[in-house]
């Protein structure tokens, strides 16, 4: 909104109708790409804020998830354009995706013990914490990943017109491109995030079905959260 009112940035200020139009586009939630981005960025700006406020140790982590809530609810009336449905494939390609990256991870790295500040914690202030990480790896997280990298961008690889673009009708080229930077998003675990990002695009790309790839990620997700919990490997996190 500031870029598009201000001179040094832009060629021409927009008249008041333009203006006028992409504020009320905006509060109907009509734009597809906010639609589908807004999320995921929602989670990321909320993460910058939680961990500068908090230091060492993200303890404003269900800022995220609220983020994440009150966007996914803002936008909710235009998900229904997406089939949310799954199939037997769903949970397999979870289950293969979390089995090839906890044995990267073994191979590649020692594990990590608690963190010292939730270690040190009152039992129901770490408890709080553990069940709203969970809530936001099983729930929020996969529902706006998967928007941002397959709902958008997968199809905006293919074409400018995305919101036409079928699933089955994407491109090898996106698949691998939005799968790479799904990678870029997991620091040094790029290339098994890079994986992971092939593995849910080629399974949406199958079936057509964004729920599918929502609970592959979310079955991925919950096996790492288990692992974390169950035998201390929290470098996992």
């Amino acid at each position: 909104i500031v870029a598009r009112r201000w001179s040094w940035v832009s060629v021409g200020a927009p008249s008041s109708a333009v203006r006028a139009d992409f504020v009320n586009s905006a509060m109907q939630a009509t734009d597809s790409t906010a639609v589908l981005l807004v999320p995921f960025l929602s989670i990321l700006a909320a993460g910058m804020i939680a961990r500068a406020a908090t230091g060492g140790f993200e303890w404003l982590y269900s800022v995220r998830l609220l983020a994440a809530v009150a966007a996914l609810w803002f936008f909710r009336r235009s998900y229904s354009q997406f089939n949310w449905s799954c199939g037997i494939l769903a949970p397999i390609t979870g289950l293969v995706v979390f089995l090839v990256w906890i044995a990267a991870d073994r191979a590649m790295n020692p594990a990590i013990p608690i963190p010292t500040a939730l270690a040190g914690a009152s039992a129901w202030v770490r408890d709080g914490w553990i069940g709203l990480r969970i809530l936001g790896a099983v729930f929020t997280v996969p529902i706006a990943e998967e928007l941002a990298f397959r709902g958008y961008l997968l199809r905006r690889f293919t074409g400018a017109n995305f919101d036409s673009i079928p699933f089955p009708s994407t491109s090898w080229v996106a698949v691998v491109g939005s799968s790479v930077l799904f990678g870029c998003m997991h620091g040094g675990h790029w290339w098994l995030g890079t994986l992971a990002g092939l593995a849910y695009s080629v399974l949406l790309r199958k079936t057509g079905r964004m729920g599918d790839a929502v609970v592959a990620h979310a079955v991925t997700n919950a096996l790492l959260a288990v692992c974390v919990l169950a035998f201390g490997q929290w470098q996992l996190w």
